[in-house]
């Protein structure tokens, strides 16, 4: 199954998609609570912001209890002996954030609270999938750092239009609380540039935009997940089985990751394609002509039927304004009077015969 939400970083719906009808109360992008594995690395990220540490600090990439634990599935992270944050986020190292949130302990599920999300037990589990929430959740959380630390508040009515396209109503706007002040929403969100330009996210770059997002994959790959961010809109697609099932080599980076960047690169081409209509639309209504062809291009029904009536009436005028000349006829030369009758009683009469030269050959 999946399931996506897009939003405007004010709190504007764009879409969702998550359920098999249009009529259908309970939808995946709203409605289910599910791992979000390494995209939970955001609050940790936040706290460390908030701590004034460094993204250059190295921190170990050994096991922090057991032999395995935390699993960590980037053979990139597992060859080094030890790697930065900024590292550890755009390659997706869970041992290096475990520790982190570790070190910040109830402040990392203090800031998990903040954005209305319940936090797991543990603040060891925040930055590897202990998180659980929805779709439309995750894209909410990630918009407040484009939305200068405040939390949107979903707002699915933007306005309400009238007959004649003009705008009857404009819902109340209520803003939400702040979550982390300005500087470090801005610091926040260029860190997750890192894992779009040269980390596990990269399938999500797009050309026509600049992404910034994060990657999640939950243990045994039951749930793949992509949060991406531009500068219009946020998004999260979820990839999952409704009962929770493995996934093998199905993960955040592949197809939630280029889903974003075909989405991303089909608006921003239609976004293009818009704009410059509206402009020739501008240069265009100057002149007389232009603002005919505007006129045509809205109204392309009316535009046919004038030029059938136009054909139609030509047809009928033509005739009354140009009638047509009649040439004269030429007179035929006259017959001689006769009567049939008279032919009937005329005998056929043949030509005689030269006797002279029959006599001569009987003499002869």
């Amino acid at each position: 199954q999946g399931a996506g939400f897009f939003m405007r970083p004010s709190g504007e719906a764009l879409a969702l998609a998550g359920s098999c009808t249009y009529t259908g109360e309970w939808n995946r992008a709203t409605d289910i609570a599910r791992s979000i594995g390494s995209t939970g690395k955001l609050f940790p990220l936040i706290g460390v912001h908030e701590a004034g540490l460094s993204l250059n600090e190295r921190f170990s990439t050994w096991p922090l209890r057991r032999s395995t634990w935390p699993a960590e599935p980037n053979r990139l992270c597992r060859k080094r002996a030890a790697v930065t944050l900024d590292f550890a986020l755009a390659q997706s190292c869970n041992r290096p954030w475990t520790e982190v949130s570790m070190r910040l302990g109830q402040g990392v599920i203090d800031i998990v609270r903040r954005f209305d999300i319940n936090p797991p037990n543990a603040p060891s589990l925040v930055p590897i999938g202990g998180v659980q929430t929805s779709p439309m959740k995750l894209a909410q959380a990630y918009a407040a750092l484009e939305n200068g630390g405040m939390l949107p508040q979903i707002r699915f009515l933007s306005a309400v239009i009238g007959p004649r396209g003009n705008i009857v109503g404009l819902p109340v706007r209520k803003d939400g609380p702040r979550v982390m002040s300005s500087a470090t929403a801005s610091s926040v969100l260029q860190a997750l540039r890192g894992p779009v330009k040269r980390g596990t996210a990269r399938s999500a770059n797009s050309a026509h935009a600049l992404v910034y997002g994060k990657t999640g994959t939950s243990s045994r790959n039951e749930d793949a997940l992509f949060v991406g961010l531009t500068q219009d809109f946020v998004g999260s697609i979820w990839l999952g089985h409704d009962r929770p099932a493995p996934m093998p080599g199905v993960h955040g980076g592949g197809m939630p990751a280029k889903s974003f960047s075909k989405l991303t690169d089909f608006y921003y081409v239609r976004l293009a394609q818009t704009r410059y209509a509206a402009s020739e639309e501008m240069a265009a209504g100057a002149s007389p002509w232009g603002k005919l062809r505007i006129f045509a291009a809205r109204q392309p029904g009316i535009i046919a039927m004038i030029a059938l009536g136009s054909l139609v009436a030509l047809c009928f005028l033509l005739p009354a304004l140009f009638p047509r000349r009649e040439r004269p006829q030429r007179a035929r030369p006259a017959e001689p009077p006769h009567e049939d009758r008279d032919l009937q009683h005329q005998q056929y009469q043949q030509a005689p015969l030269q006797s002279s030269g029959v006599a001569q050959g009987g003499q002869a």
